[in-house]
């Protein structure tokens, strides 16, 4: 219903705002795969899959960041509309 309603406002934001969910959603399970449970066999043990789990996982924060200040900058720029 709200993504309905930012469609009809501006489809570009629209995209953004399900790009953004999607990423911190992804990074959010991420972190719940490996956290919890495993972060002992990480810190003391340095086993390599839950190494690139969380290099994953980082990778998607650094997307999610890199996609933030571009949706940022964009819409800063943006002229206003009369």
């Amino acid at each position: 219903m709200i993504g309905a309603a930012i469609a009809t406002i501006d489809m570009t934001l629209c995209f953004t705002i399900c790009g953004l969910g999607g990423l911190l959603a992804t990074a959010l399970v991420l972190t719940q795969i490996w956290f919890p449970f495993r972060y002992f066999r990480l810190a003391l043990h340095f086993e390599p899959g839950l190494s690139w789990l969380l290099l994953a996982r980082d990778l998607v924060l650094v997307a999610l960041t890199a996609l933030l200040i571009t949706s940022l900058r964009t819409g800063a720029s943006r002229p206003e509309s009369p």
